[in-house]
């Protein structure tokens, strides 16, 4: 579901294909599986572990 919110393009680079959903605040530091926890990043911006913008808690 985050692939469609983000418009199925990464959230960083823009990016559209080889698409990842991850967490902007970690499971393992207390983050959730909610909508507004989650955004979709391009593989290789992921293995980057680049500071990641965050999403306006308009869905959950």
């Amino acid at each position: 579901m985050c692939l469609v919110l983000d418009q199925f393009k990464c959230r960083v680079c823009g990016a559209k294909s080889k698409l990842q959903c991850h967490h902007i605040k970690p499971r393992a530091g207390g983050g959730t599986d909610k909508l507004s926890n989650l955004m979709t990043l391009h593989e290789a911006t992921a293995r980057k572990g680049r500071k990641t913008p965050n999403r306006s808690s308009k869905a959950e």
